[in-house]
């Protein structure tokens, strides 16, 4: 009996880290927008919460009862882990919760003229310098930099959809002109 439940362990111990490390492998370098990185944190948070949920089952809290009066050995690497989840998921929910606050406005911005955005802007860097001052885990200056880098991506994808290249090579020149202005005025 106490090798099964060890062997139900070992399993869930491995299911679980795949879970975990296939989060930390997709990192959220890989989204260009301040949404993306919300989005990325919104199914951090989800996943975590999830494991969180089922760690406190009453069936698994029995097999850890009884691994725990047996002294299993197993039982230490699984309980590490549960601690790394209830960390993450701290972390991961207190990340969402001041990342949230830039929504409205990156919104804004994506559905925003280029002649428009820097009206936004001190609203999405006064939201940044709360995130700066305010959150435990996301005020790193690496993750900074790169929520910075993204905002600006969204200000550049927004300012490139502005501008047409048919308007650019046909009879519309006035208007392109007009447009790469209002761009570079965003961008200034």
């Amino acid at each position: 009996m106490l090798q099964r439940l060890e062997s139900t362990v070992i399993y869930w111990t491995r299911q679980i880290k795949e879970v975990v490390s296939n989060q930390d492998a997709q990192t959220s370098q890989e989204s260009t927008s301040p949404l993306d990185e919300l989005e990325h944190w919104k199914n951090r948070t989800q996943n975590l919460k999830s494991l969180t949920t089922r760690l406190q089952e009453k069936q698994l809290k029995k097999i850890i009862e009884v691994l725990t009066k047996a002294n299993s050995s197993y039982l230490s690497g699984f309980k590490e882990l549960e601690e790394k989840i209830k960390v993450g998921y701290d972390e991961a929910n207190d990340n969402l919760q001041f990342l949230r606050t830039l929504e409205a406005p990156c919104k804004a911005i994506e559905n925003a003229q280029p002649k428009d955005i820097p009206k936004i802007l001190p609203e999405v860097l006064n939201n940044v310098r709360i995130i700066w001052e305010l959150s435990n885990y996301y005020n790193t200056p690496d993750r900074l930099k790169s929520l910075l880098s993204k905002i600006s991506n969204q200000i550049i994808h927004r300012c490139r959809k502005k501008i047409n290249v048919n308007d650019m090579f046909g009879a519309n020149v006035p208007k392109c002109i007009e447009d790469l202005n209002e761009c570079i005025e965003c961008c200034r």
